[in-house]
């Protein structure tokens, strides 16, 4: 697993790998430069593991940096968290609470 941060907070995140080389390629061109602090995540790690086990996890303590961010990515992100554990939706769904319906 790949996680990305600035000192702001999450900036990305990759699902586990087969490798540490296919996450940095999978995290993109932000990888260049960054300094690599694996205890830095440990906990976040095994609550993201944790919730792919089916722990309930709501993550909102956790500090994202969303800095560049579109207005649009914004909205869908807002829209994301409103989604109950356990729950999916389309991305139409998301599309028309981000205010961009098809």
């Amino acid at each position: 697993m790949g996680l990305l941060a600035s000192d702001k907070g999450l900036r990305n995140t990759t699902l586990p790998q087969n490798s540490p080389d296919i996450c940095y390629e999978e995290l993109g061109p932000e990888m260049v430069g960054a300094v690599q602090d694996s205890d830095r995540f440990d906990e976040l790690r095994q609550r993201i593991i944790g919730y792919f086990e089916g722990d309930p996890e709501t993550f909102e303590d956790v500090p994202v940096d969303l800095e560049d961010a579109s207005e649009f990515y914004l909205a869908a992100w807002k829209a994301c968290q409103s989604i109950p554990h356990g729950e999916t939706r389309t991305y139409g769904w998301l599309a028309d609470q981000a205010g961009n319906p098809r």
